[in-house]
């Protein structure tokens, strides 16, 4: 298991979420568009009541996973202190999915993972989203996970293929668009049926996951 430990991209998974939430975190107040208090709400009431207010995107599970938390923790001293609670364990689960899909999944060089968080974060929309509560915040760790997994399809197509569903059920109880995450898929299906060569196929991994991150975007 040490093999796939990389003490300088831990550091710096362990680094960003403390950036983003602790020294520069965005006002847990700010309302605009898929606003915090909605997700607190569905949060409290799972906690007190077993079941969401409503249903967004339906962002099932971020509120349950934000509702564990709080059973755990059981008490905060503020709104400020919940809400960045909570950002702090969706971006880390975030970056752990990514983590183990790009590392110990896909085997990926260091540089690579580098550059794929560097995109995430520079990309403005996956930015704005990467520490607020809302359906978008785990989407890039399941998209680039789900792709992964597509490609990987003709290695061990029963095991790969029963994951795949349950990482696309998953992504797609965050939120409904996620759907499109089954081309993946279907790129395999196609380029199995057709019997593509290893070259083209390559291509079709490289364009598998690109589409995975224009589209978790």
């Amino acid at each position: 298991m040490s093999k796939y430990i990389d003490y300088q991209l831990l550091l710096a998974i362990i680094a960003i979420p403390i950036i983003l939430v602790v020294l520069f975190p965005s006002p847990y107040y700010h309302v605009w568009y898929d606003s915090e208090p909605d997700y607190i709400a569905n949060t409290l009431s799972i906690y007190i009541n077993n079941h969401p207010v409503d249903y967004i995107h339906p962002a099932l599970t971020i509120n349950y996973i934000s509702s564990f938390f709080v059973h755990l923790v059981g008490s905060f001293d503020s709104m400020e202190s919940l809400v960045k609670s909570l950002r702090m364990v969706l971006i880390y689960f975030n970056l752990l999915i990514i983590y183990l899909a790009m590392v110990v999944l896909n085997k990926s060089e260091k540089h690579h993972v580098y550059l794929f968080l560097i995109l995430l974060l520079l990309h403005p929309s996956s930015f704005y989203y990467f520490d607020l509560l809302n359906a978008n915040i785990i989407l890039g760790s399941l998209g680039i996970l789900v792709a992964i997994m597509g490609v990987k399809l003709q290695e061990k197509p029963i095991i790969f293929s029963f994951y795949f569903g349950v990482i696309l059920a998953i992504g797609v109880a965050t939120k409904y668009s996620f759907i499109l995450m089954s081309v993946p898929l279907l790129i395999s299906i196609i380029s199995g049926v057709l019997k593509i060569t290893e070259e083209r196929f390559q291509i079709s991994k490289f364009l598998t996951l690109s589409t995975s991150f224009i589209i978790t975007s």
